[in-house]
């Protein structure tokens, strides 16, 4: 009893510790990345009567049933709907955000004229959604990223002034976001026997990218071991960007990298008072920027 009881105050610890969160985190986002991200692009186009068909205002609503975030939802399910009745669905809430009551969660398409959304229907296609009071990091990679830039804020606040947890959030974003630099932006469109049946908002890489960034970017301001930790990220990112075999994605991804890049030496400048401290970023800032223009040439 003696023993479960020090195993126990040692495991309690040990868990509540900044790092033992965020890595756990980061473990969770990560196998979601590789359970929902794809290695391969979508090859199906959709063909020119159902571009029409999706373009026309004139579509059928299913509405929400309460209000909170949606939790999951239910593709396979959605598709063999699709299939069944010879519908094209539009998902008009994704899997992190968040619904009212009443508002459409999915637009539904068909060329039938005589085609009724009857009750039966409506309630199979709204059982596919998961509604609850709070996000999860399950199909949600977004929220996984979310909380640890949430801690990296707090680390970074004046009133904590953590700059060991902040380095350590942007260490893990840095390994979740190298997962994703691997893989092709998320598919918005899903067919099933090359007819299109579903299709939502594009999850890309940049949204991913901006999220995992930008705002402890800008809460870093004169704060030199974050700024470097940064650069430090991007310079991996661009490496992998190399390698990424969609030439498109490279290009797109390798001008925000730059971006991003610059908009971090920016902060340095402005708000890194000590001439020594601002000539380390400068320098490394400067190595950084000679590997992105190198590696641009071979984009």
């Amino acid at each position: 009893g003696v023993g479960c009881l020090i195993y126990f105050i040692h495991h309690v610890a040990i868990s509540i510790q900044a790092t033992s969160i965020i890595s756990q985190i980061a473990v969770i986002t990560t196998k979601e990345i590789k359970a929902n991200f794809p290695n391969k692009q979508e090859t199906h186009e959709i063909d020119g009567k159902t571009k029409k068909l999706i373009a026309k205002k004139d579509y059928l609503k299913v509405r929400a049933h309460e209000s909170g975030y949606v939790q999951n939802v239910d593709i396979a399910e959605l598709i063999r709907l699709g299939n069944e009745h010879n519908l094209v669905l539009k998902m008009q809430r994704r899997i992190g955000q968040f619904t009212i009551e009443t508002l459409p969660i999915l637009q539904v398409y068909t060329d039938d004229s005589n085609f009724e959304l009857d009750e039966e229907l409506t309630q199979s296609l709204r059982n596919t959604y998961d509604i609850g009071n709070f996000r999860t990091v399950e199909g949600d990679v977004a929220f996984g990223l979310r909380q640890i830039v949430d801690i990296a804020l707090k680390a970074l606040s004046p009133s904590i002034n953590d700059t060991t947890t902040a380095v350590t959030c942007v260490d893990y974003l840095t390994s979740i976001m190298v997962c994703l630099a691997k893989r092709p932006s998320c598919p918005s469109h899903f067919f099933s026997d090359g007819k299109l049946r579903l299709l939502f908002e594009e999850q890309r890489f940049e949204d991913f990218f901006d999220l995992a960034f930008n705002q402890i970017r800008q809460n870093a301001g004169g704060n030199v071991a974050v700024i470097l930790r940064q650069l430090n990220s991007i310079n991996i990112l661009s490496m992998l960007n190399v390698e990424l075999p969609f030439e498109d994605e490279r290009k797109e991804r390798h001008e925000l990298i730059q971006t991003q890049a610059k908009l971090i030496f920016e902060l340095a400048e402005k708000t890194v008072k000590a001439n020594a401290d601002l000539q380390t970023v400068t320098n490394y800032y400067r190595r950084v920027e000679k590997s992105l223009a190198e590696r641009k040439n071979h984009i």
